[in-house]
């Protein structure tokens, strides 16, 4: 598969790259960036805070009373994230679900991370224009540099800490060892080559580790976004048990956001992989090595501000998407598993709250117990949507995946309402829904599919 960035060719991929471009933007400025984490944090933990403690609270006349404890479960929410979720959890889960860094007690990405970051830098053949192939070169090398230089700083402070601290020729023959014989030699099974290892990749790959910029910006967006997917399909659950409307809607809303996201996703990963960025990490270095390093790293990151580089074309192999899809589907499943879990527990903390001191709270049982099975499926119809976009992609031509999305988008809500609730709304409105929600679905599959031709040239 090949790429050429600008996609200047006709009038129809230059609208796309500006579709992608705009999305990008839009992602980027409400998802990724600090401020709004913390907007759509507090936005998450407010609206939780009300819905989750609507029954209990239905119950009590004061709406002062009601007041004060939707503000304490929301200040009880933010402390548990900030000294529990982010301390603790996280950690937890980023070494269960991608294993320990790369390099033991050298740090280093997680394992399953790195090595997803070597095989996506295998897939992918970058050309430039000479004049920036020149300026990519050198910052890959002073970035090359920089990371044996920090590996190498923390091998000499663990090598001062052992009951005989080596000397500086002895530590030297030992890095010397360690980094030409361990280190540059881990490796995996590539995309195009049978294995790839660190040291290839960085003799061989220009800018190939910025594969690992592109997973760290698409882990921040697909943990924030899923959030809010997570938090959408809780209000249309709450409204559900309120109206009792159709499991139907909720099931189809589910499938629908998956897809959408999902679709979202792959858009601003592909926009994301012809793009060059430098970044000024220089303030996060050792002083000594900032004081060695700093100038040079500002001087390049500067210079690429000024003038941007983009590829000129960009070749990728055919196991490239899917390994992208492997392991943001990891990411996915581990973020769907904390917020899952953290919202079952805030539903089992307001339970044993009411149980113990609210009489009547037994009869409000049934709407936590729907409640709780509605949590259990938004992992469940974010994963089919993930998937299902997915594999349409692979493994069809546009109209076919369109086709097919459609299909499955109207057919399968049905299919999960039935498991949920043992009936199926088949009105004249139910069926109508299911027809536009299908549409959908096609349409959002068919600029995907879109996408991916062009990826492919």
């Amino acid at each position: 598969m090949k790429i050429d960035p600008p996609f200047e060719e006709t009038s129809q991929s230059n609208l796309l790259d500006k579709i992608q471009y705009a999305v990008a933007g839009f992602l980027n400025l409400f998802f990724m960036r600090q401020y709004a984490l913390v907007i759509w944090d507090l936005i998450y933990t407010f609206a939780v805070s009300v819905i989750f403690t609507y029954a209990l609270r239905s119950q009590w006349e004061s709406w002062v009373a009601q007041l004060c404890f939707i503000v304490l479960m929301f200040f009880a929410l933010n402390l548990y994230g900030a000294f529990v979720i982010m301390p603790r959890l996280i950690p937890a889960i980023t070494r269960i679900f991608y294993g320990p860094p790369i390099f033991g007690k050298l740090g280093g990405m997680n394992k399953r991370a790195f090595y997803a970051a070597l095989r996506l830098s295998d897939g992918v053949t970058y050309e430039f224009k000479p004049v920036d192939a020149e300026r990519v070169k050198n910052f890959t090398k002073l970035d090359a540099e920089l990371s044996e230089e920090l590996i190498k700083q923390k091998y000499w402070a663990l090598a001062q800490t052992g009951d005989q601290p080596l000397d500086e020729a002895a530590f030297e023959a030992n890095w010397s060892e360690i980094w030409n014989n361990k280190i540059r030699k881990v490796g995996t099974k590539g995309v195009k080559h049978a294995t790839i290892t660190y040291g290839e990749l960085m003799d061989n790959n220009v800018m190939g580790m910025s594969e690992s910029l592109k997973i760290t910006a698409m882990t921040t967006l697909i943990a924030s976004t899923a959030k809010i997917f997570q938090m959408v399909i809780v209000l249309l659950t709450f409204n559900y048990l309120q109206t009792q409307g159709e499991i139907l809607t909720v099931v189809r809303a589910g499938l629908f956001g998956g897809i959408l996201l999902s679709a979202l996703w792959f858009s601003f990963f592909a926009r994301r992989i012809a793009d060059m960025t430098f970044i000024d990490n220089a303030d996060f270095l050792p002083p000594d090595m900032r004081e060695k390093y700093g100038a040079k790293i500002r001087a390049a990151v500067q210079d690429e501000e000024v003038n941007p580089i983009r590829a000129s074309s960009i070749k990728i192999e055919n196991g490239y998407i899917s390994t992208a899809r492997d392991y943001f589907a990891i990411l996915l499943t581990s973020q769907a598993i904390l917020n899952t879990c953290t919202l079952i527990l805030i539903v089992g903390v307001t339970v044993v709250i009411g149980l113990i001191f609210q009489p009547n709270f037994a009869s409000t049982l049934d709407w936590y117990r729907h409640m709780l099975v509605g949590l259990l499926a938004i992992p469940i119809v974010l994963l089919l949507g993930y998937y299902l976009t997915f594999f349409s992609l692979l493994n069809s031509r546009a109209f076919v995946a369109a086709a097919v999305v459609g299909v499955i988008a109207f057919f399968l809500p049905y299919f999960i309402s039935f498991a949920l609730t043992g009936r199926v709304d088949v009105t004249q409105a139910s069926n109508l829904t299911s027809l536009v929600t299908a549409i959908g679905a096609s349409l959002i599959t068919a600029f995907q599919s879109r996408v991916k031709k062009a990826l492919e040239g």
